[in-house]
């Protein structure tokens, strides 16, 4: 069998789940035959940066109606037909060549129904969400042709394409993610060593890491790091047993990687100067770091 994995940048999760699907095959399947392809496609990063820095609050409303809305879905692939359009070019030549196509973007998901429907081609085409929330525009539909598997994190959304769609249970898996060896080797360092490698990056605020101090870290990703801010912002003012806040005490402190949401990073500077809160925002971080 022959399993085609295919991804694009647009934030950092939907090629984490595909390098995840790459070592579970290889580990769980070494007998299938997989091989993954990354959309050259730059357009839909600029966006979703865009959308995350500049217009979160509109895009967070209107993703929140598709979620209910099937003509704001379709209206939401019209907007983006250039993008698809683009992707279907890509993908198209490919599809012939595998038994299933795994996507881990919605939006090549669609443009591979497209391809699939005025092909006529048997490729089985498999859905993965590697977003927690439960809109459908995840799994799009295509003159009638739906994907054949979903693969979810979220088992709301399993649940939701079972009651709603008629999905049979057997073509749904909830899924989960396999780090790769970058992310997996700090498992060997101490809290400590982790702490004193953190600190001896050259960037901005890091000088002020304790080694000793306890530590939270917020990866929430590009888009999700400004959902903390109003909690971390309460945190700076609520006294701790009619003492001060604890994370402005030097024993406890908070990283928060930014990506590159340059909003988040500077909203999370300015609440540390302002404030007192020892939260020290990072930039966009490689794997090995």
């Amino acid at each position: 069998m022959k399993i085609l994995i295919v991804s694009v940048n647009a934030g950092g999760g939907h090629t984490a789940a595909m390098y995840s699907l790459v070592l579970s095959l290889q580990h769980f399947a070494p007998d299938v035959n997989v091989e993954y392809f990354i959309s050259p496609h730059r357009l839909l990063e600029h966006m979703h940066r865009l959308a995350s820095t500049k217009g979160s609050a509109l895009y967070n409303a209107f993703y929140k109606a598709t979620v209910h809305s099937t003509a704001l879905r379709q209206a939401y692939f019209g907007v983006t037909y250039p993008s698809i359009r683009s992707f279907r070019s890509e993908l198209a030549p490919l599809l012939g060549e595998y038994d299933a196509v795994i996507s881990t973007h919605f939006m090549q998901t669609y443009a591979l129904l497209k391809a699939k429907h005025s092909r006529g081609l048997p490729t089985k085409i498999i859905a993965y969400v590697p977003d927690f929330d439960h809109s459908c525009i995840h799994i799009p539909c295509y003159a009638g042709l739906r994907v054949d598997a979903v693969i979810a994190q979220s088992p709301l959304l399993l649940s939701k394409l079972v009651q709603v769609y008629d999905f049979a249970p057997e073509r749904l898996q909830c899924g989960g993610f396999l780090p790769r060896t970058p992310f997996t080797d700090v498992r060997a360092l101490s809290a400590a060593q982790a702490r004193e490698r953190v600190a001896a990056w050259d960037m901005p605020l890091v000088s002020h890491l304790r080694a000793d101090a306890f530590t939270v870290v917020v990866t929430g990703g590009t888009y999700w790091t400004m959902g903390l801010y109003g909690v971390l912002k309460h945190l700076a003012s609520c006294p701790a047993d009619g003492g001060p806040p604890v994370f402005t005490r030097p024993v406890n402190q908070i990283l928060v990687v930014c990506g590159h949401n340059t909003r988040a990073y500077r909203a999370y500077s300015h609440l540390r100067h302002a404030t007192g809160l020892n939260v020290i925002p990072l930039p966009f971080l490689q794997a090995e770091q």
